[in-house]
């Protein structure tokens, strides 16, 4: 059975034991979280219904958050400014990646998706765009070497355009917006 508590005890440990690069060591956890996803599913309930933006941990150094993107989310392109570890226990995340040309603006490059017991580590300086283009809604875990909800992240409404200042609350409408949508086309 998955435990929460101590999943996060598992992350705070490798982030302690490795410091500020603990990003392998905490994807390793995920990996194995991940890896059984029907007991996530027991513990968490089926990646369904309503999107969750859940924080299970917060510190200056991890965050771990539960996250539940609904189908035909489309989030806009931001950085973390920190090393992300990513793991799926169902659905689908679809990652485009950019980087920044000198003016501001970004260049798309090429991206990564993720299903299922499949799990990403994203550097500190990784710029990227996250969508579910299926009809099922996706269960992750996320994790950031850093405080997610501290300022100094960046968002780029318009990849032509300079970044603005990241909007937690931006997501989290994103996130509910889509699941409106999904909620109705599924009648």
């Amino acid at each position: 059975m998955f435990d929460i508590d101590g999943f996060v005890a598992e992350c705070v440990e490798a982030v302690q034991a490795e410091g500020r690069s603990g990003g392998l060591a905490v994807k390793e956890v995920i990996e194995r979280a991940v890896a059984d996803p029907a007991a996530l599913e027991a513990a968490l309930g089926p990646p369904d219904a309503a999107p969750v933006f859940t924080p299970w941990y917060v510190s200056d150094e991890l965050t771990v958050l539960h996250v539940i993107w609904p189908p035909g989310v489309d989030l806009l392109a931001h950085d973390h400014r920190a090393w992300a570890a990513i793991g799926l226990y169902g659905g689908r995340e679809d990652n485009v990646f950019f980087r920044t040309l000198p003016d501001g603006t970004l260049e798309e490059r090429p991206g990564k998706t993720l299903r299922r017991h499949d799990t990403v580590l994203l550097g500190d300086d990784t710029i990227h765009a996250v969508s579910n283009p299926s009809r099922e809604w996706t269960g992750a875990i996320h994790t950031y070497g850093n405080d997610y909800f501290a300022g100094g992240k960046r968002l780029w409404p318009d990849p032509s355009r300079p970044a603005a200042a990241f909007q937690v609350e931006k997501v989290v409408s994103v996130l509910e917006a889509a699941a409106v949508r999904a909620r109705a086309a599924a009648g």
